[in-house]
Protein backbone atom coordinates (compact mmCIF):
# COMPACT_ATOMS: atom_id res chain seq x y z
CA UNK A 1 0.00 0.00 0.00
CA UNK A 2 1.51 3.26 -0.58
CA UNK A 3 0.99 5.56 2.07
CA UNK A 4 0.63 9.04 0.25
CA UNK A 5 -2.31 7.51 -1.84
CA UNK A 6 -4.11 5.19 -0.23
CA UNK A 7 -5.53 6.72 3.15
CA UNK A 8 -8.55 5.60 4.59
CA UNK A 9 -11.39 7.49 4.09
CA UNK A 10 -12.75 9.55 6.70
CA UNK A 11 -15.52 6.86 7.52
CA UNK A 12 -16.31 5.42 10.94
CA UNK A 13 -17.46 1.93 11.71
CA UNK A 14 -21.12 3.09 11.96
CA UNK A 15 -21.38 4.65 8.57
CA UNK A 16 -19.88 1.71 6.88
CA UNK A 17 -22.54 -0.66 9.04
CA UNK A 18 -25.57 1.84 8.11
CA UNK A 19 -24.42 2.72 4.73
CA UNK A 20 -22.48 -0.26 3.28
CA UNK A 21 -22.72 1.47 -0.23
CA UNK A 22 -20.30 4.09 0.82
CA UNK A 23 -18.02 1.63 -0.15
CA UNK A 24 -18.82 0.76 -3.23
CA UNK A 25 -16.94 4.15 -4.96
CA UNK A 26 -13.82 3.55 -3.02
CA UNK A 27 -10.52 2.02 -4.62
CA UNK A 28 -9.01 -1.04 -3.85
CA UNK A 29 -6.38 0.81 -1.94
CA UNK A 30 -9.04 2.76 -0.18
CA UNK A 31 -10.80 -0.41 0.63
CA UNK A 32 -7.57 -1.67 2.01
CA UNK A 33 -6.78 1.45 4.31
CA UNK A 34 -10.39 1.03 6.14
CA UNK A 35 -9.81 -2.61 6.64
CA UNK A 36 -6.09 -2.15 8.14
CA UNK A 37 -7.36 0.76 10.30
CA UNK A 38 -10.75 -0.80 11.90
CA UNK A 39 -9.62 -4.25 11.37
CA UNK A 40 -5.98 -4.62 11.97
CA UNK A 41 -5.36 -8.13 13.41
CA UNK A 42 -7.93 -9.59 11.20
CA UNK A 43 -6.78 -10.97 7.88
CA UNK A 44 -6.96 -8.65 4.61
CA UNK A 45 -9.65 -10.54 2.32
CA UNK A 46 -7.84 -11.48 -0.89
CA UNK A 47 -10.33 -9.93 -3.54
CA UNK A 48 -11.39 -6.33 -3.88
CA UNK A 49 -14.63 -8.07 -4.22
CA UNK A 50 -14.51 -10.19 -0.88
CA UNK A 51 -12.65 -7.01 1.14
CA UNK A 52 -15.72 -4.95 0.04
CA UNK A 53 -18.20 -7.57 1.59
CA UNK A 54 -16.00 -8.18 4.24
CA UNK A 55 -15.64 -4.92 5.12
CA UNK A 56 -18.98 -4.03 5.14
CA UNK A 57 -20.26 -7.64 6.86
CA UNK A 58 -17.50 -7.06 9.38
CA UNK A 59 -18.74 -3.60 10.83
CA UNK A 60 -22.31 -4.26 10.82
CA UNK A 61 -21.33 -7.14 12.87
CA UNK A 62 -19.29 -5.53 15.39
CA UNK A 63 -21.56 -2.61 15.26
CA UNK A 64 -25.06 -4.32 15.62
CA UNK A 65 -23.90 -7.94 16.98
CA UNK A 66 -22.39 -10.81 14.49
CA UNK A 67 -24.40 -14.52 14.41
CA UNK A 68 -25.49 -16.13 17.21
CA UNK A 69 -23.95 -19.21 18.43
CA UNK A 70 -26.36 -21.72 16.17
CA UNK A 71 -25.83 -19.46 12.83
CA UNK A 72 -22.06 -19.83 13.29
CA UNK A 73 -22.22 -23.12 13.77
CA UNK A 74 -24.83 -24.08 11.13
CA UNK A 75 -22.52 -21.99 8.68
CA UNK A 76 -19.05 -23.47 9.53
CA UNK A 77 -21.17 -27.04 8.61
CA UNK A 78 -22.27 -25.57 5.84
CA UNK A 79 -18.64 -24.63 4.80
CA UNK A 80 -17.17 -28.42 5.33
CA UNK A 81 -19.83 -29.84 2.93
CA UNK A 82 -21.20 -31.69 6.71
CA UNK A 83 -24.24 -32.87 7.30
CA UNK A 84 -26.48 -29.75 9.02
CA UNK A 85 -26.89 -30.73 12.83
CA UNK A 86 -29.71 -28.06 13.60
CA UNK A 87 -30.08 -27.61 17.43
CA UNK A 88 -33.92 -26.78 18.47
CA UNK A 89 -32.49 -23.18 19.12
CA UNK A 90 -31.40 -22.84 15.57
CA UNK A 91 -34.87 -24.39 14.56
CA UNK A 92 -36.95 -22.10 15.99
CA UNK A 93 -34.70 -19.23 15.15
CA UNK A 94 -35.01 -20.49 11.48
CA UNK A 95 -35.92 -18.06 8.82
CA UNK A 96 -39.74 -17.84 8.47
CA UNK A 97 -41.78 -19.78 6.07
CA UNK A 98 -42.99 -17.65 3.36
CA UNK A 99 -46.79 -16.37 3.61
CA UNK A 100 -48.90 -18.36 1.54
CA UNK A 101 -47.33 -21.08 1.94
CA UNK A 102 -49.50 -23.64 2.68
CA UNK A 103 -47.60 -27.34 2.58
CA UNK A 104 -44.19 -28.55 2.55
CA UNK A 105 -42.55 -29.85 -1.30
CA UNK A 106 -42.20 -33.44 -1.94
CA UNK A 107 -38.87 -34.19 -0.91
CA UNK A 108 -38.03 -32.00 1.38
CA UNK A 109 -36.07 -33.22 4.23
CA UNK A 110 -36.24 -32.49 7.80
CA UNK A 111 -33.83 -32.88 10.55
CA UNK A 112 -33.86 -32.56 14.15
CA UNK A 113 -30.91 -33.61 16.65
CA UNK A 114 -32.04 -35.11 20.05
CA UNK A 115 -30.42 -36.55 22.67
CA UNK A 116 -27.58 -37.01 20.55
CA UNK A 117 -29.24 -38.49 17.58
CA UNK A 118 -30.09 -36.80 14.46
CA UNK A 119 -33.81 -37.76 13.37
CA UNK A 120 -34.78 -37.00 9.50
CA UNK A 121 -38.00 -36.99 8.09
CA UNK A 122 -38.35 -36.53 4.15
CA UNK A 123 -42.10 -34.55 2.66
CA UNK A 124 -43.22 -37.47 0.43
CA UNK A 125 -46.66 -36.35 -1.26
CA UNK A 126 -48.10 -35.29 1.96
CA UNK A 127 -46.82 -37.53 4.35
CA UNK A 128 -44.01 -38.13 6.02
CA UNK A 129 -40.97 -41.10 5.71
CA UNK A 130 -38.68 -41.57 9.40
CA UNK A 131 -37.26 -45.07 9.47
CA UNK A 132 -39.12 -46.83 6.19
CA UNK A 133 -42.31 -46.03 7.70
CA UNK A 134 -44.97 -43.18 6.45
CA UNK A 135 -46.99 -41.41 8.54
CA UNK A 136 -50.05 -38.91 8.13
CA UNK A 137 -48.37 -35.91 10.35
CA UNK A 138 -45.25 -34.88 11.95
CA UNK A 139 -47.14 -34.90 15.47
CA UNK A 140 -46.85 -38.81 15.15
CA UNK A 141 -43.02 -38.47 14.41
CA UNK A 142 -42.11 -35.97 16.89
CA UNK A 143 -44.20 -37.92 19.46
CA UNK A 144 -42.14 -41.23 18.40
CA UNK A 145 -39.00 -39.93 19.23
CA UNK A 146 -39.45 -37.68 22.31
CA UNK A 147 -42.00 -39.72 23.84
CA UNK A 148 -44.21 -36.90 24.49
CA UNK A 149 -46.94 -35.14 22.86
CA UNK A 150 -45.24 -32.21 20.94
CA UNK A 151 -46.09 -30.42 18.10
CA UNK A 152 -44.82 -32.00 15.02
CA UNK A 153 -44.05 -28.86 13.22
CA UNK A 154 -42.41 -27.33 15.93
CA UNK A 155 -41.07 -30.22 17.16
CA UNK A 156 -39.22 -29.66 13.12
CA UNK A 157 -39.01 -26.06 13.11
CA UNK A 158 -41.91 -25.59 10.37
CA UNK A 159 -44.86 -24.41 12.85
CA UNK A 160 -45.49 -21.22 11.03
CA UNK A 161 -46.08 -23.00 7.65
CA UNK A 162 -48.26 -26.07 9.18
CA UNK A 163 -51.45 -24.90 11.74
CA UNK A 164 -53.61 -28.61 11.90
CA UNK A 165 -50.88 -31.32 12.91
Amino acid sequence: MNATTDKAPALHLTDIANYPNCLQSLKRGELKALWLCHFPRKSLPPTPSLLLHELAFTAQAKVNGGLDSDTTILLKQLLRGGELEVTKGAALKSAPIPAGSRKLQSGTKLVRHWHGHDHEVTVIDGTYLYHGKEYRSLTQIAKLITGAHWSGPRFFGVNKLHSSH
